[in-house]
């Protein structure tokens, strides 16, 4: 009579869950560290939005002051985007005096920030 063996012996068990806890431990810091890069080319992507916005509201309402939205601070490039900022972004107040630019800063509420230039007018 012949012995088959079904399923797996403890050395077997053993070894197997040791491979997968080193594999954990390599893979779980890439993905925290990727997790914070993806949160920053996010907040980068948003600063890319309201430079876009404040330039093409700058040129719109150049040319016809009743079309865009003054610019004064900071804060009101949001209300040139085309929809709105999301809540889990904050514009850090400055202000712009027309026909200057001004470095503004976009923050998410994680703590990651970007710059993009705002264009007073009035």
């Amino acid at each position: 009579m012949k012995f088959h063996q079904q399923g797996l012996n403890m050395i077997e068990m053993v070894m197997t869950l040791v491979v997968l806890a080193i594999l954990a431990s390599t893979a779980i810091p890439s993905f925290v560290e990727k997790r914070t890069e993806n949160r920053a080319t996010a907040v980068a992507g948003v600063a890319g939005s309201l430079d876009s916005a404040s330039a093409i509201n700058f040129t719109v309402r150049s040319i016809n002051s009743n079309n865009g939205v003054a610019i004064t601070n900071c804060v009101d490039v949001a209300a040139a985007l085309e929809g709105s900022l999301s809540s889990e972004y904050i514009i850090t107040p400055a202000p712009i005096r027309p026909g200057t630019t001004q470095k503004c800063r976009v923050t998410h509420r994680n703590r990651e920030s970007a710059e993009f230039i705002g264009h007073g007018i009035s």
